[in-house]
């Protein structure tokens, strides 16, 4: 059992860790790439829905929010189900 610690067989471990990590990713690697190229491709498309995200936050806030509390004030109120049924 004291051999399995050595600094041989700890390095001999390390070396078969090592082929068998990357034997791993270079089957991955194709997949790491194609995701790589997807996110490529939506980086555009995400700067544009912040920039719609932030323009919709612009119009609504903070009165939308005072419209839901009040809302929400109202259904306690009167009971949640009488609001659903407006």
């Amino acid at each position: 059992m004291a051999q399995a610690f050595t600094k041989e067989a700890m390095a001999a471990r390390r070396e078969e860790l090592t082929k068998a990590r990357a034997s791993l990713t270079a089957k991955s690697d194709p997949l790491r790439k194609q995701r790589e190229d997807v996110r490529a491709k939506l980086a555009p498309l995400e700067a544009q829905l912040r920039d719609i995200s932030a323009k919709i936050n612009a119009v609504e806030r903070p009165a939308l929010g005072e419209i839901d509390n009040e809302l929400a004030a109202i259904a306690r109120a009167l009971g949640a189900r009488s609001l659903a049924a407006h």
